[in-house]
Formats: structure tokens, C-alpha cells, sequence
């Protein structure tokens, strides 16, 4: 009996050995994974909005038209503010960044304001439009501003000053912000800039994944401009944002 067992274990041994030669040991695989540059391996994986969010009350915002905003043709064109379709989006941010598109205007001031539905949350600011190329303006809470609460929904507005002071007739946007459960702040900054967009994006906070692709976009130009298309696609901006 004991001399069968002895052959049967030389044959399993020759089995797993497989085509490991006669007195070899076979060796464990190494499972360490191959190191790349961080440009080959970070990709961006797409904005997946959450599903059955309650949308807001007035979720649709709004936009118009102004006299200070008229491109070379005479054309008067619009705010577009980067929000995603529905005009609402998440943030895990207390001071987020928000941003908007303004078309070609002979303004020089844009005004910003931030508010709960029973407006027991104001905040106002007003800034000098960029005298870049680029169109978009980007509004980040400053410390002095009440950071965003948990769960509570706010209408943030973007008005372009034609004249002296706001008019009836200045262009204007508005658009919604959800501040939701804080992601692992520590794991994020470990990752590459492309990399955290796709954390943000897979965990549908679009005000967290616009802000990392426009700071990777400035940085790396036009390596970076497929993630930022892709992005502004899937959320259904259909202006070109310089």
C-alpha cells in the first residue's frame, strides 16, 4: 500500500511540475505588477452619473441673451455654465469650484452668487473676466464663504455685467450643486491627475471631475484635451470651450 501511494505522489508531482525539468524546482510566479509611466497606464474612464438622485424643484436653471455678449457676425450668444445634463451635479467639496463659459463680450466683470431654496445660505462675489484666449471662468469658494452642508442642495447663478452694474437685460445662468459624503481625500491625492477624474467620475461628483480635468488641462495642453471632450460630451455641453 505504501509503495502505491509513493507512486501515485510522484506522479502528481510530475503533473503540477508540468514541463519543469527532471530535479528543478518549479518557482512561484511573481504577482508584482510591472511599473509604467504614469502617462501610459492613467486614462480617463467617463463621468457615470448616479441614477435616482431627486431632482430639485427648478432643476432646469436658466440662461439668456445680452447686449454685451455679440460675437463678429452680430450674433448675441449665451453663459453656459459646466453643469451636466439635468443642470444639476454632486460635490464632495465644502468650497467647491464652479465654472462657466462666457462668449466673446466687451464686459469686464462677471458676478457670481450661491444660495439654499429658502435662501437662509447667500453667498455674492464678482470678479474680472479673464483677458486670456480662454472663455471659461472658474468661481472657487474662498475660506471667508459658509462652506456647502451635507445633503443640502444650492442654486449657484452667473451673471455678465454689461454696464456699470447688473440690468435687467445682463446674460445670465443658473445651475444646482448637491454636497454628498466626503471620498477618501488621502487616497485621491496618491493618484494621477487623470486617475482622480475617473475616482470622481465613477462616483458621479462632476463638480470634483470638471475641477481636476480644467487644472490637468492647463498643465498638459492638448495631451489632455481628449479627457476634457470626452467629459464635457457625456455631459451634454455642446459649446467649444477653449
Amino acid at each position: 500500500m505504501s509503495k502505491l501511494k509513493s507512486i501515485s505522489y510522484a506522479l502528481l508531482a510530475l503533473i503540477l511540475l508540468g514541463t519543469a525539468g527532471a530535479g528543478e524546482m518549479l518557482q512561484p510566479q511573481s504577482v508584482t505588477a510591472q511599473t509604467q509611466p504614469a502617462s501610459q497606464k492613467a486614462k480617463f474612464n467617463g463621468f457615470f452619473a448616479p441614477k435616482g438622485r431627486a431632482m430639485p424643484k427648478d432643476s432646469e436653471g436658466g440662461a439668456s441673451r445680452g447686449r454685451c455678449l455679440q460675437n463678429r457676425t452680430g450674433i448675441q450668444e449665451t453663459v453656459t455654465l459646466l453643469t451636466p445634463q439635468g443642470n444639476s451635479g454632486l460635490t464632495a467639496s465644502a468650497r467647491p469650484t464652479f465654472m462657466a463659459n462666457i462668449d466673446q463680450t466687451s464686459a469686464n466683470q462677471v458676478f457670481f452668487s450661491l444660495k439654499n431654496e429658502d435662501e437662509s445660505y447667500f453667498f455674492e462675489m464678482t470678479m474680472s473676466l479673464p483677458s486670456s484666449e480662454s472663455n471659461l471662468v472658474k468661481f472657487t469658494l474662498p475660506d471667508n464663504a459658509p462652506p456647502l452642508e451635507m445633503g443640502e442642495q444650492y442654486r449657484w447663478s452667473v451673471a455678465v455685467i454689461c454696464g456699470s452694474k447688473l440690468g435687467p437685460d445682463s446674460p445670465w445662468a443658473s445651475g444646482w450643486v448637491e454636497r454628498v459624503e466626503a471620498v477618501d481625500q488621502e487616497a485621491v491625492a496618491a493618484l494621477q491627475p487623470l486617475e482622480q477624474a475617473s475616482y470622481y467620475g465613477k462616483a458621479g461628483l462632476w463638480y470634483d471631475t470638471v475641477a481636476v480635468l480644467a487644472s490637468h488641462r492647463e498643465n498638459e495642453g492638448i495631451n489632455a484635451d481628449s479627457a476634457w471632450g470626452q467629459l464635457l460630451t457625456e455631459g451634454g455641453i455642446k459649446v467649444d470651450i477653449k
